[in-house]
C-alpha cells in the first residue's frame, strides 16, 4: 500500500524528441470548408522545408482570485467551462465563458446543498460537455459525490467503494482522478489504483479495473478508453466494460523515453493528458515535447505541435484538461510554476511558416527548468522566431564538461556558435579577454530602471560602464544553529577551528556532510569567490586556507560513508539548496551549513528560528562575502540577430520569469518582490503545511511552517544584498579543485600535493 505525500513541483527532464512525419493513422475529424486541411495540411509536410501551416498559441484571460483550477471542459454550445476556488470569495466556483474569456459569468450553485461537499478536503473534479460538474471530496472519513447540474441545482451521494478484504478501506474511499468519458460516466481512481465507473443519472457505481500491481500515476480519458499511465506502460481499457485493450507500443515507448511522463507534477497538474476526436478513436495527447495525435494499432504519434514553440515547452508547468475543439482548435487548461492557472488556445494558421524563419541558437552547458521557462516565455511573445536550445551536457552521451567546452569553442571558432551563452560552468574571463562576448550593459540599464536589480549583483559585473554577463537568479550560503555555531561560521578558518573544538571536548555530530566531495562543495560555493587574483588566476595561498580547512573538518568528523548525495532537480548537484535545514534541531548537527536557494527553504529556516530558536547568518562572511550566479547570461559578439538575442535577455532576465520560485533567488527587484509576497501569503487556515521527523536514536522532530514576518524579509534581503563577489562559477576549475581535494581530504596526498596539482592543471587550463 502506498501514500501520496505533500503537493510537490519537480524539474521535468526534457524526454527524447519523438520526431514524426506524414498523417498515418490521424484523420480529419470533419470537413474542412476552406482549402487548408487544418492538422492534415500541417502534418503533410516536414520541418525544415520552408512550408505553410502551423498551430499558434494566444493565452486566454481567466476570472481573477483564482487559488486552484480543477477541471476545464468546452460545452455542447461552445462556452468553455471551469471548476476552481476563488480566493477572494473563498469559495468554490463554476465559471463559464463565452467569449473566450473577455467575460466569465459564475453559475448560482446552491451551496446549502454542497455544504457538506464543499467543507471537506475536496479530491478531484470533472466537468460534462453538457455542463454537469462531477466532484469528489472527503468529509469526516465519508466519500461525497457532489453533481452540480447546469442549472446550479446540487445533487449530493455518499460512496462507499467495494474494494478486496486485503485493502484498508481508507484507500478505497482516497479518490486522487477523475475524468468524463463520452457516454457521459464518470469514470475514478482510488488510491489502490482501482477503477470506477458512475453513472451520474443514477448514481450508481460499479468497479471497472484493478490495477494496483501496475501503480498508476494518473489518467485521462479518450472517447470510451481509459489511458492508464504507469512507471512502465500506458494501460488501455474500455470504460464501458473495462476490458483491457490492446496496448499501444508508441504510447509505452514514449513512456520509456521519458520517465517524468509517469510523476505527478503537484495535486493539481500532470506532466501528460489526453483528448479524444469526437466520434471517432482518435486520442490525442499533450506532453513538454507538445500536441500529439495517434491511432490506436498505428506505428507512429503525429506532432501537431511542436513544445518547443509554445507554453508547452516551459516544463515548469504542468497540465490540466486537454480539449479538442475541432481539427483547427484546441485548448489546454494548465498549472504554471506558483500554482497560477493557464488557459490556451491553439489554432492553425495556414499562412504561418510550419518553422519560424528566423532562429535564435541558445546554448548552456546544463538544462535547468527556469532557462525552459524563459525559452517558452520568448517564444510566446515571438512566434516568428525558433529558439534553438542547445544543451552541451545532456548526461547521455558519456561527454565531459571539458569536451562539452571544446565542442563549443570550436563552433565559435567557426562562425557557427550560439547567439546566446548562458555560461554558468564556462571559461568566462578567456571569452571576456578574447573579445568573445558583447557589452550588454544597455539592456542590464534597461531591466534596472524598470524593475529595479540587486545593486551588489550589477556592480561585481559592471567593468567601467561594461557589463557582458548578467545572472537571472543567485543564491547564497548560510549558517545556522545556536549563536556560537552562527558565529564561528563567519570564516572557514573559525569553522574548523569550532568542529575540532567541540569534537576535543567529546561532542560528535557538529558538521554535516554525506561524503568528502559534499563538504569541498559546500566550502566552495562560500569561498572560492576570494580566490581570484587581479590576474584571473587562482591565489595558491586561498586554496591551500581552503582545503586546510576541509582537511581539519573531515578528519575531526570523518563520515562514515562516502555517498554521494543527488538533489531532487533532474541534475546529479550538491550545488542547490545543500543547507541541511533541520540538522540541529534534529540533534543530528551543531550547525547547518550550505546554500539556500528559494523562498520556500527560507520559509523552513524562519520556522525554525521561530519555533526552536535557531539563526542565521551568511556564511564565510568574514572572508569572502560571496554569493552564487545562476543562469549568467551573455550575448556573442560575433551574432547577427543582436535584437532578438537582446530581447531574448530581457525575457530571461525580467520580471515575469524572475518570479520562477525555485533554483535561486531573482536578480530583478520586481521579481523578488513578487516572491517575497507570495511566500509572506502561503500558508493560512485553508493551506498548512510541516515537516515530522524521527531519528533513528529516538529523537523527534516536529515544525509546522510559518509565514515569516516582515521583520525576517528584511534580514535575508539584508543578506542576499551584502554578497559581493560572484562564486568561481567555471565547471572545469571546480571539478579539478574537487577531484584533488578528495584525494586530500582522504589521506590519498597531502594537502600541499593537492594544491600543487589545483595550481598545476588549473593554470594550463587557464592558459589554452
Amino acid at each position: 500500500m502506498r501514500e501520496r505525500g505533500m503537493t510537490r513541483l519537480v524539474s521535468l527532464l526534457l524526454c527524447l524528441v519523438l520526431i514524426t512525419a506524414g498523417l498515418s493513422g490521424c484523420k480529419k475529424t470533419s470537413p474542412s470548408t476552406e482549402e487548408n486541411n487544418g492538422a492534415t495540411e500541417l502534418l503533410s509536410q516536414e520541418e525544415g522545408t520552408g512550408g505553410k501551416g502551423r498551430f499558434l498559441e494566444t493565452e486566454l484571460p481567466l476570472p481573477e482570485n483564482i487559488r486552484e483550477l480543477y477541471a476545464m471542459s468546452l460545452l455542447e454550445d461552445g462556452r468553455i467551462a471551469l471548476f476552481l476556488w476563488n480566493d477572494k470569495e473563498r469559495a468554490y466556483q463554476v465559471q463559464e465563458t463565452e467569449d473566450e474569456g473577455k467575460s466569465w459569468k459564475v453559475r448560482n450553485i446552491d451551496l446549502e446543498a454542497a455544504k457538506e461537499l464543499f467543507v471537506g478536503y475536496l479530491n478531484t473534479a470533472a466537468i460534462r460537455p453538457d455542463g454537469t460538474v462531477g466532484v469528489l471530496s472527503q468529509n469526516d472519513g465519508r466519500l461525497l459525490l457532489g453533481i452540480i447540474l447546469p442549472d446550479g441545482s446540487v445533487e449530493l451521494r455518499e460512496l462507499s467503494l467495494p474494494d478486496a478484504e486485503s485493502q484498508e478501506q481508507k484507500y478505497a474511499q482516497n479518490i486522487i482522478g477523475s475524468a468524463f468519458d463520452a457516454d457521459g460516466n464518470l469514470v475514478i481512481e482510488n488510491l489502490n489504483s482501482h477503477f470506477y465507473k458512475v453513472d451520474l443519472t443514477n448514481g450508481n457505481y460499479e468497479p471497472l479495473l484493478d490495477l494496483e500491481e501496475k501503480y498508476i500515476r494518473h489518467f485521462g480519458t479518450a472517447g470510451n478508453k481509459v489511458l492508464a499511465v504507469s512507471a512502465e506502460e500506458v494501460v488501455l481499457f474500455d470504460s464501458t466494460t473495462g476490458e483491457l485493450l490492446e496496448e499501444e507500443t508508441v504510447l509505452n515507448d514514449m513512456l520509456a523515453a521519458d520517465s517524468s511522463l509517469s510523476e505527478i507534477v503537484s495535486d493539481s497538474g500532470k506532466p501528460l493528458v489526453f483528448a479524444g476526436e469526437t466520434g471517432g478513436e482518435v486520442i490525442f495527447y499533450a506532453n513538454h515535447q507538445g500536441l500529439f495525435c495517434h491511432t490506436p494499432g498505428g506505428s507512429v504519434s503525429e506532432q501537431l505541435i511542436n513544445g518547443s514553440l509554445t507554453s508547452m515547452g516551459d516544463t515548469t508547468v504542468s497540465f490540466l484538461d486537454l480539449v479538442m475543439v475541432d481539427e483547427e482548435h484546441f485548448l489546454l487548461a494548465a498549472v504554471g510554476s506558483f500554482g497560477e492557472a493557464k488557459l490556451l488556445k491553439y489554432s492553425y494558421d495556414k499562412n504561418a511558416p510550419s518553422v519560424p524563419e528566423t532562429e535564435l541558437k541558445v546554448y548552456a552547458l546544463e538544462d535547468s527548468a527556469f532557462l525552459r521557462q524563459a525559452v517558452s516565455a520568448y517564444q510566446k511573445g515571438h512566434q516568428d522566431v525558433y529558439v534553438n536550445l542547445q544543451i552541451g551536457l545532456s548526461g547521455d552521451d558519456g561527454m565531459t564538461a571539458e569536451d562539452a567546452i571544446r565542442a563549443l569553442n570550436t563552433d565559435i571558432l567557426a562562425g557557427s556558435g550560439p547567439d546566446v551563452l548562458i555560461l554558468d560552468g564556462l571559461p568566462v574571463e578567456k571569452y571576456m579577454e578574447k573579445g568573445m562576448l558583447a557589452d550588454i550593459s544597455p539592456v542590464i540599464e534597461e531591466i534596472a530602471d524598470k524593475d529595479g536589480v540587486f545593486e551588489n549583483v550589477r556592480q561585481a559585473y559592471d567593468s567601467d560602464g561594461v557589463i557582458y554577463q548578467f545572472p537571472a537568479r543567485f543564491y547564497v550560503s548560510l549558517v545556522n544553529g545556536e549563536e556560537e555555531a552562527v558565529e564561528a561560521g563567519g570564516s572557514l578558518k573559525k569553522l574548523a577551528n569550532f568542529v575540532t573544538e567541540k569534537k576535543a571536548a567529546g561532542e560528535s555530530k557538529i558538521f554535516p556532510m554525506r561524503s568528502a566531495e559534499n563538504l569541498l562543495e559546500k566550502l566552495y560555493f562560500a569561498d572560492s569567490a576570494a580566490w581570484t587574483e587581479s590576474d584571473g588566476k587562482l591565489s595558491e595561498e586561498a586554496v591551500t586556507e581552503y582545503l586546510s580547512c576541509a582537511k581539519q573538518i573531515y578528519d575531526a568528523e570523518p563520515v562514515e560513508s562516502e555517498d554521494v548525495y543527488y538533489s531532487d532537480g533532474g541534475v546529479a548537484s550538491d550545488t542547490i539548496g545543500t543547507l541541511d535545514a533541520m540538522g540541529v534541531a534534529l540533534k543530528t548537527s551543531k550547525l547547518n551549513y550550505g546554500t539556500i536557494v528559494s523562498m520556500t527553504e527560507f520559509t523552513m529556516v524562519y520556522s525554525m528560528k521561530s519555533q526552536y530558536g535557531i539563526d542565521y547568518e551568511l556564511a564565510d562572511r568574514e572572508t569572502a562575502k560571496s554569493f552564487v550566479p545562476c543562469q549568467l547570461a551573455g550575448i556573442s559578439s560575433q551574432t547577427a540577430k543582436s535584437a532578438e538575442a537582446e530581447e531574448f535577455l530581457r525575457v530571461l532576465l525580467g520580471a515575469e520569469c524572475g518570479a520562477y520560485s525555485f533554483s535561486g533567488f531573482p536578480v530583478n527587484r520586481t521579481a523578488y518582490e513578487k516572491v517575497v509576497e507570495d511566500a509572506a501569503e502561503r500558508y493560512d487556515e485553508y493551506s498548512k503545511g510541516g515537516v515530522v521527523v524521527s531519528t533513528d536514536e529516538g529523537d523527534f522532530f516536529e515544525m509546522m511552517f510559518e509565514n515569516p514576518t516582515p521583520e525576517e524579509f528584511d534580514k535575508i534581503t539584508g543578506i542576499l544584498e551584502s554578497a559581493k563577489k560572484p562564486a568561481c562559477m567555471d565547471r572545469v576549475i571546480k571539478e579539478i579543485v574537487l577531484e584533488q581535494g578528495d584525494k586530500a581530504l582522504k589521506g590519498e596526498m597531502t594537502v600541499e600535493e593537492a594544491v600543487s596539482e589545483i595550481m598545476k592543471k588549473c593554470n594550463l587550463y587557464l592558459s589554452e
